[in-house]
């Protein structure tokens, strides 16, 4: 019989798993597809650098567990911003907060995942990380170099998951609880 009763629990937990990996996958394919289906409403927004963030603000809308969406733009993209600028939209509460981040103390140019996604000249996942400028929170990043109607190289966007979403998908009720928690 306990034999048994561990085999069934053996069973459960592996399609509890399955399960989780299957929703995490799934989150991070609607991250990407948000991106790539947006391109267009960030390309038409673009003649007015304030309107970028109206831009990003609306993708963020569109799932629950997308936490910040933001577009780091090639130095003097728009002369009358200075050399940097990168305007982010994220999640505060019930709210949406939209703000240029860049500055003397942020220059994302120098930054990993900015230089990542240039190299890459693709869309990449970056490691987890923890975003002090504009998520103020540990996130995992896809980003893309974005090009405007001229096919001009204008900066790299981005979508920003939060690791609390993944951890508390992974921390949810377990139908086959660890042994260390037993102990």
């Amino acid at each position: 019989t306990h034999q048994l009763l561990e085999e069934t629990l053996e069973k459960r937990a592996k399609s509890e798993l399955t399960l989780k990996a299957i929703l995490i996958k799934s989150t991070l394919n609607s991250a990407e597809d948000i991106l790539k289906n947006h391109i267009w409403d960030i390309r038409q927004n673009l003649e007015q650098p304030d309107s970028v963030m109206e831009a990003l603000g609306r993708m963020i809308v569109l799932s629950r567990t997308v936490h910040g969406v933001g577009l780091g733009f090639v130095p003097y993209y728009y002369p009358e911003k200075g050399r940097l600028f990168e305007p982010y939209a994220h999640k505060s509460g019930d709210s949406i907060v939209k703000r240029q981040i860049a500055g003397p103390d942020h220059d994302y140019l120098s930054d990993h995942p900015y230089q990542a996604a240039m190299a890459a000249n693709d869309a990449v996942w970056i490691e987890p990380y923890l975003d002090r400028e504009g998520a103020h929170t540990s996130v995992i990043s896809y980003l893309m170099p974005f090009r405007d109607k001229s096919d001009k190289l204008a900066g790299v966007v981005g979508i920003d998951v939060a690791l609390q979403w993944l951890g508390d998908t992974i921390g949810s009720h377990h139908f086959y609880p660890s042994k260390l928690r037993s102990e």
